[in-house]
């Protein structure tokens, strides 16, 4: 019989004991208890919070683990954030602060009674973001153009077993009770802790602490947050007189209540964080293992990063200035890689319709309003030349990673007195010139002087840079080609892309408009490419190898039309396993492959283009080096966002 009992009592503590996970929960703090009335915007210090926490058979808490994301600081004091030991007596709290560095380790401090304090975040305000913010006041709040990102970061408490604490009477998680704020940071004892912040603070009959949803709005800085979250009229006030657990618990009624009718509601008035920064940016880190499992480790281990590298890339990012994003309206592309490998610092070409975006004032006549985003970060791009307001408008942008799968990007625009950021030369580093000049016309703005490969006339023969366009003229001699050197990265997959307009063409046996590699020191064949002949008629591919490739019949070009043509050259090992792709991007619809053809080398190499013979005159508007993938990137340009 004792045997039975034994095992019942053994059963019944286990079945009792529970663990539970809340999420999406906002703890915000009025850190001033003597200013007036309006500037109570409860949004001095803003976290939100993951709770996973265990309770005892009694239903008493025993341990909490929580996941800590600073959101917001509207706060001119710098706010000293301790953690107050909710246990009835003994525990530990261990935590990491976020100034802490990713690889230190945490720190476990035994507390020995009720409401003891625990540093957590020194100086809220300053701290609780990246090292690389800007800013020491006023923190995600009031400035559109700027957001400071989060460190992310976790606290532990463990109550002995005589010391577990109870839940509030309706059942809910005691958030309020676990802080303090110290809002001068000058102690919390004596008279030095009269203006703190805690749990039975009260100002004008309001709650000092509230507890809501991540979700929530947050109030514009100096905005009543009554009033912000238009809830005054649900509120009984003849219960934030006296005790500020009941004004709580009347003001987060109220927010319950009032939640679903937010989004919509035109009298909420919420601060605006700028658009384009990740979703994620903000959202609490997720713990890295089960309630359990967490359990099991080390007291001290951190339950949201899995190792010191993945810190690493959270915490102390790049604040995020996006003073270019104070756009109108916003589109997402979809970058789709299907590669089955991940690219850096990938060349992407995405193409939309700009002409009715112009004609209803959505975008500027000269698309010199569009910015483009991944994530917080904006990426260098360029609007090609004589696309903007046409049904073929091409944005190139330069994308620093390229998963496996779907990239997302963000295209903004509609500000139109916003500065033209588009560049090509920042978006092509290897090569790009689009001969906008009109003195020194030889000399690249980047790369040094063009060397001009005399042919048949004198220096820079049949040549000229003018009007934005590097032109050609043959009539019936050989126009010259110039060159410039590069350095060509090691790349597998790359194009070489001009943009040209022939005035006439010449005659079946000769080339023009030639885009190809060159080696000024190579003996033999020095060039490797395509040279580009008249439509009907063959053409050629010539490699340093010393061999060339006839292509019956694929001449293609005709007078009075734009072509963009992309010259794709694919990896290789080997002679017979590299290839290149004759792709028109516009004007033609070529994408012809040719195969057994090696790559050219990395390094110091020369680009060579011009040429031309009996009749071929052409106007070229831009030529580039481009970084590509093993397959064509698939791009969708998604509906209009008006922000």
């Amino acid at each position: 019989m004792r045997v039975f009992v034994i095992f019942f009592l053994f059963f019944s503590l286990r079945v009792h004991c529970a663990s539970q996970l809340e999420s999406d929960i906002r703890v915000t703090f009025e850190d001033d208890l003597n200013v007036d009335r309006s500037d109570y915007d409860g949004n001095d210090v803003v976290m939100c919070l993951s709770n996973s926490f265990e309770t005892d058979s009694g239903g008493k808490v025993k341990t909490v683990i929580l996941s800590v994301t600073p959101e917001a600081a509207g706060a001119q004091f710098s706010n000293s954030l301790y953690i107050k030991n909710p246990c009835e007596g003994g525990g530990n709290v261990i935590l990491k602060s976020t100034t802490d560095s990713c690889s230190s380790s945490s720190i476990n401090t035994r507390v020995s009674a009720q409401n003891e304090l625990v540093l957590f975040i020194d100086n809220f305000t300053q701290n609780a973001f990246s090292s690389e913010c800007a800013k020491s006041s006023l923190v995600n709040v009031s400035d559109v153009s700027y957001a400071c990102a989060p460190n992310k970061t976790f606290v532990k408490i463990y109550c002995d077993s005589d010391s577990t604490f109870s839940l509030n009477s309706d059942g809910s998680f005691p958030y309020a009770r676990l802080f303090y704020l110290d809002v001068l940071s000058n102690g919390t004892s004596g008279d030095n802790s009269s203006d703190d912040v805690h749990v039975d603070s009260l100002y004008n009959g309001l709650s000092l602490i509230n507890v809501g949803a991540c979700s929530d709005p947050i109030p514009e800085e100096r905005t009543n947050f009554i009033d912000a979250l238009d809830i005054r009229s649900t509120i009984d006030s003849s219960k934030c007189l006296y005790d500020a657990n009941l004004c709580r618990e009347e003001i987060k009624s109220a927010m319950i209540s009032k939640r679903s009718t937010w989004a919509s509601n035109p009298n909420v008035k919420k601060r605006k964080i700028p658009e384009g920064i990740s979703s994620s940016t903000f959202t609490t880190k997720s713990f890295v293992l089960d309630y359990q499992s967490i359990l099991a480790q080390d007291q001290t281990a951190n339950p949201i990063f899995s190792d010191s590298s993945e810190c690493e890339a959270t915490n102390n990012q790049a604040s995020i200035s996006v003073s270019s994003i104070e756009a109108n309206y916003s589109r997402n592309i979809s970058v789709t890689n299907s590669s089955g490998e991940t690219g850096t610092y990938i060349n992407v070409l995405i193409k939309f319709d700009s002409t009715e975006l112009i004609s209803s004032g959505k975008m500027s006549s000269s698309c010199s309003d569009i910015s483009v985003y991944q994530s917080d970060t904006e990426l260098n791009h360029w609007v090609a030349e004589g696309s903007c307001n046409s049904s073929n408008t091409m944005l190139w942008v330069l994308v620093p990673s390229i998963a496996d799968g779907t990239t997302n990007l963000t295209m903004y625009y509609g500000d139109l007195s916003k500065s033209n950021t588009s560049n090509g030369y920042s978006t092509f580093p290897v090569f790009f010139d689009d001969f906008n000049r009109s003195s020194d016309v030889w000399n690249h703005p980047n790369l040094g002087t063009y060397t001009d490969v005399n042919r048949y006339g004198g220096s820079f023969h049949k040549l000229s840079i003018s009007d934005g366009q590097f032109k050609t003229s043959s009539g019936t001699s050989y126009a010259d080609w110039v060159t410039i050197e590069i350095n060509r990265p090691n790349d597998d997959y790359y194009s070489l892309v001009q943009k040209l307009r022939y005035s006439s063409v010449g005659s079946s046996a000769f080339a023009g408009a030639w885009l190809v590699f060159y080696n000024p020191t190579k003996s033999g064949m020095k060039w490797e490419g395509l040279d580009t002949r008249s439509s009907g008629y063959d053409s050629k591919y010539y490699t340093f190898a010393g061999n060339s490739t006839w292509l019956s019949g694929k001449g293609g070009y005709t007078s009075n039309i734009d072509y963009v043509l992309d010259y794709k050259f694919k990896k290789t090992t080997a002679a017979a396993t590299g290839k290149i792709v004759r792709k028109c991007i516009l004007g033609c619809s070529y994408n012809n492959n040719i195969n057994k053809v090696p790559n050219a080398p990395s390094g110091s190499l020369n680009i060579l283009f011009g040429g031309g013979y009996s009749g071929y005159v052409s106007d070229h508007d831009y030529i580039m080096y481009t970084k590509d993938m093993r397959v064509d990137l698939s791009v969708t340009v998604g509906s209009e966002q008006e922000l």
